[in-house]
């Protein structure tokens, strides 16, 4: 075993442990955990994508509360998830059935989304690392 690797002789190495520490014991604290707890209300009328969606409530939560609520609801009022190359996916309006009765009504219920537009790309971007490697 090298008792002198980069753990004990590379400073940048030391630094990113230290970050990585650091944010563990941040989140072992329940107080900076999301304090509600998200389901997936759609899953029964699509579940293909309902673990991606479960994944993004989290990572929402994690950035902003309020994203994740309105996220909640558009799922649950119809939406999927779907592969998108720039931003790792996208949200898409389910119309009809059991989703939006128009895509009118979805343009007024995503109207929420534009608070947080930047934050959106970014758990959107993270949840595409996340399952596409």
């Amino acid at each position: 075993m090298d008792t002198n690797g980069p753990l004990k002789t590379d400073k940048e190495t030391q630094d990113a442990l230290k970050v990585i520490v650091a944010r563990v014991e941040y989140f072992r604290d329940e107080n900076n955990w999301p304090v509600m707890e998200y389901t997936d209300d759609f899953k029964q009328f699509h579940p293909r994508d309902s673990a991606l969606w479960e994944q993004l409530f989290t990572l929402a939560a994690l950035k902003n509360q309020n994203l994740a609520d309105v996220l909640c609801f558009l799922r649950g009022s119809g939406c999927e998830l779907i592969p998108d190359a720039k931003y790792g996916y996208a949200i898409r309006p389910i119309i009809g059935g059991h989703g939006f009765k128009s895509h009118r009504e979805y343009e007024e219920m995503r109207k929420g989304l534009a608070l947080y537009s930047s934050t959106l790309v970014d758990v959107l971007k993270k949840l595409g690392e996340m399952n596409h490697g």
